[in-house]
């Protein structure tokens, strides 16, 4: 005898036998707690996917968002230079803010130094290389990247749009100082967009100086996660950022100093400089990167610094070796 089949509606119990109804409806009694259970199992699965993925997607937005909003960067009074102020407007119409520090008399065939902050940087954070280099009697300039200080643009793709600055700056100091040699100095997000413009300025440009460069975007962002979250959680953003950011980040694929850095001009001379305790970037990523063009570059380690501008931790040392590295690849 095949067993009863359950009921498909309530009507139905009432056509069934006491002892049959009451069986099927314990049975449905029971089933109650279970049902709840895997609904309250289902609203808290989507909810921690919905907030897994929503907090992944602005993560990647903030990390490619201008840090603060625009500010005003009047040029400071300085006891050693009066500094010229312009504004510059990029290849895709992006306006940066620009200083420039000429030496008396502008000596001769003495190199520009073109300065690059860092990210959430402005050029008054590199007023330290910039007399640095001016008190070695080198005419100096400094720009605002886009998406920072006084410059416009929202989209902070850490050094990638950035190129189109340093093109525009280059060519400002061409204007200024037609024929004289130009060297490029870059921290960080500089560094970055420095070697994504190297390639389009060609032999206009007569060295480089690299400080604390990044392997890529990927090793950049999850360096900083390491620094605040724990394990497990960072895994799950990282996973995240791996799903979404290509979808959100639309120049994510050319935010890549490692690939990058192998187009710079093969016979331009550059200097690398890492700090030993840098966690943001790390010491190993600039060895891969020197790895690259080691035929042409030197690679220099401050051991006691982290993330930092070398000219600001440790001067002497610094002027030591940059100095001398400027007067000489401005003479090739």
């Amino acid at each position: 005898m095949n067993p009863p089949q359950p009921p498909t509606h309530p009507r139905a119990f009432a056509r069934l036998s006491p002892t049959v109804a009451t069986r099927w409806a314990d049975r449905r009694g029971r089933l109650k707690p279970l049902l709840r259970l895997a609904r309250m199992i289902f609203l808290v699965v989507a909810f921690g996917l919905a907030s897994w993925l929503g907090f992944s997607a602005w993560l990647a937005r903030h990390y490619v968002a201008r840090p603060a909003e625009r500010y005003a960067e009047p040029a400071p009074k300085l006891d050693w230079v009066k500094l010229d102020e312009a504004r510059l407007t990029s290849a895709d119409g992006e306006q940066v803010g620009f200083w420039f520090a000429p030496t008396p008399g502008d000596p001769g065939d003495a190199p520009t130094v073109l300065s690059l902050h860092g990210n959430t940087g402005d050029r008054g954070s590199m007023l330290p290389v910039l007399k640095l280099f001016h008190d070695a009697g080198f005419p100096t300039a400094a720009i605002t990247f886009r998406a920072h200080g006084d410059s416009t643009g929202d989209y902070n793709d850490i050094g990638y749009g950035g190129r189109l600055d340093v093109l525009a700056a280059v060519a400002e100091i061409e204007r200024r100082r037609p024929g004289k040699p130009i060297v490029i100095q870059g921290s960080s997000l500089g560094a970055a967009a420095a070697i994504y413009a190297a390639r389009d300025l060609g032999p206009r440009v007569k060295g480089y100086i690299l400080e604390c460069p990044f392997r890529d975007i990927t090793t950049a962002v999850e360096n900083r996660l390491r620094l605040t979250l724990p394990w497990g959680a960072r895994q799950a953003v990282e996973e995240g950022l791996r799903l979404l950011a290509p979808a959100m980040i639309p120049t994510l694929e050319h935010m890549q100093p490692i690939e990058a850095i192998g187009t710079m001009p093969a016979d331009i001379p550059v200097l690398m400089i890492s700090g030993g305790r840098d966690r943001l970037a790390t010491p190993a990523e600039s060895v891969a990167l020197h790895a690259k063009i080691a035929d042409r570059a030197e690679l220099h380690f401050f051991e006691e610094a982290g993330h930092d501008l070398y000219a600001r931790h440790d001067p002497a040392r610094y002027k030591s070796l940059a100095v001398p590295f400027v007067q000489k690849a401005a003479r090739r």
